[in-house]
């Protein structure tokens, strides 16, 4: 995904204004720019309400830059639907596409009180209790409303020839995945996040508290939300924790899984092109290019064997 663009001059300003839009009783005290994102840029703001209660929300200013996502009006009506169903989302409160607060569309959730657990002492577990979650979403089906979400093939629908060519682990990707691409959907269409990983997710006394960033959800075969995830906790938590959640996402969810292998090569087409933009120091990024390596290679390997 693109990087989030340059912040106002007075972003105080433009969240004092934001906040006066959800509740014009409402006085702000303070804000903290949250890290992580790259598809956004994310304030927490603690306001006094008139009831002299405190008031926490979070503010996503989405993007404008091609390819960064849903809309915000999509992405606003997703969560909505998602709350209304029971799955564990922020609530969402409002969302400006006016312009006169920032100059960019936003979104302003319930803050949630949960932390992003990046701990690798918890890799395993978290990783068990996240193919739960994931499960229960996929078993919700699609949304209750036509959103115009994309199918997932879509957005991969230029995934050969977005695959880099200059090094080895790029080929294998492209050699492997030409004579199937595009992949048929063997299972019935449900709502996929597209980009569930540890960072979007938030604990709270050892339990998920809420899945967040929907802003790359898409419908189709649930197997390639797996294979996004599965790549995602091999960068996070190591293979261990990867397979770990695979294991009890299977045994959560009887569909078909013939094509896993080549989702998950599907998987590696946004690292293999935009990891070098993701904002890592060269360590980290010599790390993940690593890990991206040994899973291409593991996955190829599960698709020789007759």
């Amino acid at each position: 995904m693109s990087g989030s663009q340059t912040p106002p001059a007075n972003v105080e300003a433009a969240l004092r204004l934001a906040l006066k839009r959800l509740d014009p009783a409402s006085e702000y005290v303070a804000h903290e720019r949250l890290t992580g994102g790259v598809s956004a840029d994310v304030y927490s703001v603690t306001a006094r309400a008139c009831t002299d209660e405190e008031l926490r929300v979070v503010v996503r200013v989405l993007s404008s830059e091609p390819g960064s996502g849903q809309p915000a009006e999509v992405e606003f009506a997703l969560l909505s639907d998602l709350r209304e169903r029971g799955l564990k989302v922020p609530k969402p409160l409002l969302v400006d596409v006016s312009g006169d607060c920032f100059d960019r569309p936003y979104l302003m959730l319930e803050y949630v009180a949960g932390k992003i657990d990046f701990d690798l002492a918890n890799g395993v577990l978290n990783a068990r209790k996240m193919a739960r979650e994931m499960a229960a979403f996929h078993a919700a089906g699609k949304p209750n409303r036509d959103l115009g979400l994309p199918h997932v093939c879509d957005l991969f629908k230029d995934a050969l020839s977005e695959i880099p060519d200059s090094d080895e682990p790029a080929k294998k990707v492209r050699r492997a995945l030409g004579p199937v691409w595009p992949l048929p959907d063997r299972n019935p269409m449900t709502l996929l996040h597209g980009d569930y990983w540890t960072g979007n997710v938030l604990w709270q006394d050892g339990e998920i508290a809420a899945v967040i960033d929907w802003e790359d959800a898409s419908l189709g075969d649930p197997v390639a939300d797996v294979a996004i995830a599965r790549l995602e906790q091999a960068f996070n938590a190591g293979f261990e924790a990867m397979e770990a959640f695979t294991v009890e996402y299977r045994s959560l969810s009887d569909i078909d899984w013939a094509d896993l292998a080549f989702w998950d090569l599907v998987a590696t087409v946004r690292p293999l092109r935009y990891l070098s933009d993701w904002g890592l120091d060269d360590a980290d990024e010599a790390e993940m290019r690593s890990v991206l390596s040994e899973f291409i290679d593991r996955t190829v390997r599960r698709i020789s064997v007759p």
